[in-house]
């Protein structure tokens, strides 16, 4: 069977055939423009190429009903549902363009499993360019598209949708690059989010998260975001997120975070790098973080830092702050064998709790840590302060006793110089 160009105001639906449908104008369609659904015991793979659906009251291009159509190459455009949707199928959806629809540009729902999304262009719909929801059966792979300028995320998954989503670029949406809500489990590797209103990579409600290798830059607001919630948990591993407006990643309260090999950094101005707000908890291991903010984390909730490099790249002596890690009341700060370069203090603690350990702090402004009124007697221990200030000390505490051991100011040398 081969339909091939006609101009159809008509619904065409096919039912548990596979055939060719070429070079079609679909429009003004009380439904989908093609809708196409799988029949019980027949295979139903036809192929959809070259057709302009647009104005339609459902999708341009709708598959359902463990279809598994080929879509390539069409052009769908002003439907009042998305471009092309998906419900209960896995098509091959490759090298479409989809833009001014009313909901998502690509909307993929219940049971959408293997299927591949692949060199598309969704840009300018009303809601996300690529929409991915309903179930943890919705597995998609969504690899190596563009989506720009859409009023809500690039790409977006929620109700608890495991999308694998990788290889994209998406920028200049209104809200994130790619987001994830309400129990989504996506898995997100090396995409590029960059110019997008409000975060590069923002997660909300309890979303459960991967990012990996992901290269987010000149976002609004940030590079990663975590909304607040009651029990969301993400993994953010070997991550670029540079030259963000406010801060590299933001993590609100109700997130427990693990950031392992990433950089996270910013040129100017005042916010800090990262921002850890009370009622979070954040692992730092084997980072970057750069900046001259006025902190590199600034935390109120728990913060472990373990083997970080923390690098100033103007010390400010006096003005506003310049610590590398500023923990405010009721934090709860553990920071083990990092390197701290380039910031006035490499901790400054206020009513709260810390116990530093192993640390090597060089270029700093007189006092390597500084404690103020803490919650509890902090433990500083093994820590290597290099200045060649004869005044310089490594800690200082006001209000308590300090378990203070091991800890040393060495003069600086060709082998542990100033830096």
């Amino acid at each position: 069977m081969n339909r091939s160009g006609n101009r159809a105001r008509e619904v065409s639906e096919l039912s548990g055939v596979t055939c060719v449908i070429r070079n079609n104008i679909v429009h003004h369609i009380g439904y989908s423009g093609i809708a196409i659904m799988g029949e019980e015991g027949k295979r139903c793979s036809p192929r959809v190429v070259n057709n302009v659906c647009y104005r339609n009251m459902g999708g341009g291009i709708g598959c359902m009903k463990k279809s598994t159509a080929i879509v390539e190459g069409n052009t769908c455009f002003e439907n009042f549902y998305a471009g092309i949707g998906h419900d209960d199928a896995s098509p091959l959806v490759i090298r479409n363009t989809c833009y001014g629809n009313v909901r998502a540009g690509d909307r993929l729902s219940a049971k959408v499993r293997n299927l591949s999304f692949d060199k598309n262009k969704c840009f300018k719909n009303r809601r996300a360019g690529i929409g991915v929801r309903t179930g943890s059966t919705t597995r998609p792979i969504i690899e190596d598209n563009d989506c720009f300028e859409n009023d809500m995320a690039g790409i977006g998954a929620r109700e608890e949708a495991a999308p694998i989503i990788r290889g994209n670029r998406c920028y200049k949406n209104a809200l994130a690059g790619i987001g994830s809500r309400t129990h989504a489990t996506p898995t997100i590797i090396g995409n590029e989010c960059y110019e997008n209103r409000e975060t590069g990579i923002g997660q909300m409600s309890d979303a459960r998260t991967v990012l990996i290798g992901n290269n987010l830059h000149h976002n609004g607001k940030s590079g990663i975001g975590f909304a607040a919630c009651k029990s969301g948990r993400a993994s953010v591993l070997n991550n670029r997120v540079i030259d963000n407006k406010l801060v590299a990643v933001g993590i609100n309260p109700g997130w427990t975070v693990t950031l392992s090999g990433n950089e996270l950094s910013r040129k100017g101005g005042l916010p800090p790098i990262v921002m850890v707000f009370a009622g979070s908890k954040a692992t730092f291991t084997n980072n970057v973080i750069r900046g001259e903010g006025v902190a590199g984390i600034r935390a109120a909730g728990l913060v472990r830092a373990d083997n970080n490099s923390f690098e100033g790249l103007t010390l400010r002596k006096v003005g506003p702050p310049n610590f590398a890690v500023w923990a405010l009341k009721g934090a709860n700060v553990t920071l083990l064998n990092n390197r701290f370069s380039n910031w006035r203090h490499a901790l400054h603690a206020s009513e709260s709790e810390s116990l530093i350990s192993g640390n090597t702090i060089s270029n700093f402004h007189r006092t390597a840590i500084v404690i103020n009124k803490p919650s509890k007697p902090p433990v500083v221990t093994g820590n290597s302060a290099v200045s060649a200030d004869q005044k310089a000390e490594v800690v200082t505490v006001d209000g308590m006793p300090v378990e203070a051991g091991n800890n040393r100011v060495e003069k600086p040398s060709s082998s542990n110089p100033i830096r």
